[in-house]
């Protein structure tokens, strides 16, 4: 097996533990919550097996799955009792199944993917969980792992399904406009990569949010650095009021006042510095990534515009070849309904020299044929005798 297939055929059964790892924090969640936090292991026992069987001959590979199955069902029937026991095994069992089916996949041929229904409901389970999850406290601690999980089937998903409208549009024919496929992949990868910015945008925000906080905080210790010298208010009131020639309490006063502006100048400085730095960033980082994107799209969009026409070209070209094909069958099958008993006679012979070029083209039919259909050959070739039905269909007899 090549490593290209060897890849692809991985990505199935990878397909398939995604999704039974959605199945599983449902199951754990709400059957037994204290084992959510495994509910990764069982897909995973299932996902090192089915990858192992992609390496392993025939017959090994039947070995390997009784071992697999084995790994998935002892476990909890001889270390766990109840409904820890019950629960997992809600998950092996299925699990288990799905092994042994996945089995096969070494032997699929190059181009076979997972077929729509398989996909489906692995993306059904997958959004389910993340949904109830969101809502529902007994699934909320497997929230962010049920996320990145469903982020990486749908990666998976879009690629097995772009291979499959792929080798649908080109008649699985290999080798066909390798630059444009590679194109192609990349194309979906891009689609993937804004899908999973713009669902990051919550969070983002919530991002923008924490650093406009930590501005503020850090703005607040600044102004720590430079407390009041002042008295508490008790001890100023209680400073009896100056007199003609007392300049202390003034000139407390005064140093009081100049602490306040220097603070207030001081915190006026930090936001009006910090509030264009933030902005500025925002702007940059926007600005880039859209420079980014669009470099992307011009890049993935020219080469694929460049190599359309030769894909509707070659694309043409295999269903008119296909078209006088089968044209030139159908004329021949009604030429060979009418064709006469010597006619017949003469074509089936001449169909026969061209299957067994053994035979030679200085051979004779004496030499290639049974007896009886040799003289009915020579009889249709060399002589004015009439040929009847009954003769052709006895020499198409001879000749089976």
């Amino acid at each position: 097996m090549k490593i290209s297939e060897l890849i692809r055929k991985s990505q199935i059964s990878l397909l398939l533990a995604l999704g039974g790892y959605g199945l599983a924090v449902f199951a754990f969640g709400y059957l037994h919550n204290p084992l959510l936090g495994y509910a990764w292991v069982p897909p995973l026992v299932y996902l090192l097996f089915a990858w192992i069987s992609l390496l392993m001959p025939g017959k090994l590979r039947v070995l390997l799955g009784i071992a697999g199955v084995l790994a998935l069902i002892l476990p909890p029937v001889l270390l766990m009792d109840g409904d820890p026991r019950n629960t997992v095994l809600t998950i092996t069992v299925p699990l288990s199944a799905l092994l042994v089916w996945s089995m096969r996949f070494a032997g699929w041929e190059r181009e076979k993917e997972l077929s729509s229904g398989w996909l489906m409901i692995c993306f059904g389970v997958l959004i389910l969980t993340c949904f109830l999850a969101t809502f529902d406290e007994k699934l909320q601690p497997a929230l962010t792992e049920a996320r990145v999980v469903l982020f990486a089937y749908v990666l998976f998903a879009m690629l097995s399904m772009n291979r499959s409208s792929w080798t649908l549009a080109t008649g699985n024919r290999r080798g066909f406009f390798p630059a444009m496929r590679r194109k192609n992949i990349l194309l979906v990868l891009g689609l993937f990569g804004i899908a999973v910015v713009v669902a990051f945008i919550p969070s983002a925000v919530n991002l923008l949010q924490g650093a406009v906080a930590l501005i503020i905080a850090l703005i607040n210790k600044l102004s720590a650095l430079f407390p009041e010298e002042t008295e508490p208010a008790e001890t100023l009131n209680s400073i009896p009021p100056p007199g003609p020639d007392d300049g202390e309490w003034a000139d407390k006063i005064k140093l009081q006042h100049a602490s306040d502006l220097m603070i207030a100048v001081l915190n006026v400085v930090a936001v009006v510095v910090a509030i264009p730095l933030v902005l500025f960033g925002i702007y940059y980082v926007t600005k880039k990534f859209w420079q980014l994107l669009g470099k992307f799209y011009h890049v993935v969009t020219d080469g694929i515009l460049e190599e359309a026409a030769d894909f509707a070209d070659e694309i043409t070209d295999i269903r008119e070849e296909t078209e006088q094909r089968r044209i030139k069958v159908k004329t021949e099958r009604r030429r060979r309904i009418n064709m006469s008993p010597t006619e017949k006679i003469r074509y089936r012979y001449l169909r026969l020299m061209q299957k067994n070029p053994k035979w030679g083209k200085q051979s004779t039919a004496r030499e290639n044929l049974t007896e009886s259909a040799a003289q009915l050959y020579e009889k249709a070739r060399y002589s004015n005798h009439e040929i009847t039905r009954r003769d052709a269909e006895r020499f198409k007899e001879e000749t089976e």
